[in-house]
């Protein structure tokens, strides 16, 4: 499956780097790839043909997500790395607060 929106990306990315160290995109687009149950070909999937294999719809949706991630200050780069990143506090509170309301909608 591809993610619809960023916001469905948020809490398994957030559950990610819930370890507060650092990690790669790469890494990041793997573990999601799995949460997401993502087949080769809805991996491999671009938006037309003319498009370079690294610019496909599942990874696209994960960068997008991922920079909107870090301008809401819920992750940091890794100084002079722009591809490493890590949770913040606040990234930590709106993972905590996510889980709290999955755990409700559960029980409801």
């Amino acid at each position: 499956m591809i993610p619809t929106n960023d916001e469905n990306v948020l809490f398994p990315l957030l559950t990610i780097l819930e370890d507060g160290q650092y990690h790669t995109l790469e890494e990041c687009i793997d573990k999601l790839r799995i949460s997401f149950k993502t087949t080769n070909e809805e991996f491999s999937e671009k938006y037309n043909d003319k498009s370079p294999p690294s610019k496909t719809k599942f990874k696209t949706r994960i960068k997008s997500a991922i920079s909107k991630t870090r301008k809401r200050k819920l992750l940091e780069n890794e100084i002079n790395k722009k591809a490493e990143f890590r949770i913040t506090k606040n990234g930590l509170k709106q993972l905590y607060l996510l889980r709290g309301l999955k755990k409700k909608k559960i029980l409801t």
